[in-house]
């Protein structure tokens, strides 16, 4: 569990299917963990099993949408009971506190964002909500998306891959292509498919349509999709650039230092059009989702601003730009 977020008590959501124990804090190195128990009904205990496993990973990504955070299946290893595994049955209720061991935990939090499982029951909702189809699409989306959600900077290069393909999976259905005969020397006639809509032209109508994006922000969008597609994705999957250079970083300038043509080096605006780009993403298949589901989802709840631009990266890009300018100068 991200740092930060935590259940001081055990809270039911879902309508008492899913419960979320009272979270720990493992005093080694601080990692934060709660248990989250499912009400699954079967016929028998392995369908149970089946049922639940598939259930909790879309939990984990819920999460990871409505927190903005990458929450995993924590990998506990010797620091509780032996008695304990990742993911455990039982036919009983189960009380959590007796399988963790004593000096080993702590249950005091110092900051919990209470809005973390209101944010959650309204995806969850949503999400119960939607045809077998929608599902299967926002599925592919919302793994695509828990896949970039990494809290590692040596990730940003698979993130901005991760979010390009959770925006191409809602907009598969915009994407048109034509067939179109050609005749060739050695094979005679042949067809060949040819693109009506590029995958970054059907992202960029899907984001406008969905987020209901009008007036000068259609144009700032549109560049900025453009840009980290043709830069950063199609610069690494055509060409293997990893734009955010994450593993020469031991020789590689800050990326606020200026160069001989610039206040800033390039990869600053890397990093800024990814915060912007992750932005973007996660908005898109909230708002997807909500109108898939005919549910007017609450944006102050999920903390979605006015504008889909990171109005504070832009900021931060003029705060590093003024002061290596004026270190330039002083040099």
């Amino acid at each position: 569990m991200p740092s930060q977020i935590g259940f001081n008590e055990c809270l039911s959501v879902a309508g008492g299917k899913i419960n979320f124990q009272k979270t720990q804090i493992q005093l080694r190195d601080g990692k934060r963990i709660s248990a989250f128990v499912f009400r699954e009904y079967s016929t028998t205990k392995g369908w149970a099993k089946i049922n639940a496993s598939r259930e909790y990973v879309i939990v984990l990504a819920l999460m990871s949408l409505s927190e903005k955070k990458r929450f995993n299946l924590a990998n506990i290893g010797d620091n509780i009971s032996r008695r304990f595994n990742e993911v455990w049955i039982a036919k009983k209720e189960v009380n959590i506190e007796k399988y963790y061991r004593k000096g080993k935990f702590s249950n005091q939090l110092e900051a919990v964002d209470s809005g973390v499982c209101e944010r959650f029951q309204l995806l969850w909702e949503a999400f119960q909500r939607l045809s077998f189809s929608d599902k299967k699409i926002l599925k592919a989306a919302l793994f695509a998306y828990y896949g970039a959600v990494m809290p590692h900077i040596d990730h940003s290069t698979l993130s901005v891959i991760g979010y390009t393909a959770a925006l191409a999976a809602l907009s598969h259905e915009k994407r048109k292509k034509t067939t179109r005969e050609q005749t060739c020397y050695s094979c005679g006639a042949t067809e060949s498919k040819e693109e009506l809509i590029s995958e970054v032209q059907a992202i960029i109508d899907v984001i406008f349509s969905v987020c209901r994006i009008e007036g000068s922000e259609m144009e700032e969008v549109s560049r900025l999709v453009k840009r980290v597609h043709r830069e950063q994705r199609s610069a690494f999957v055509h060409a293997a650039e990893m734009r955010h250079e994450e593993y020469n970083r031991e020789i590689s300038l800050p990326p606020q230092v200026p160069t001989n043509d610039a206040p800033v080096r390039p990869m600053l605006r890397y990093q800024i059009d990814l915060l912007d780009y992750a932005n973007i993403t996660r908005v898109t298949l909230i708002e997807w989702l909500g109108q898939k589901a005919e549910m007017e989802l609450n944006h102050q709840i999920l903390n979605i601003g006015d504008s889909l631009t990171v109005q504070r990266c832009i900021a931060m890009a003029s705060i590093f730009c003024s002061s290596s300018f004026e270190a330039r100068l002083a040099l």
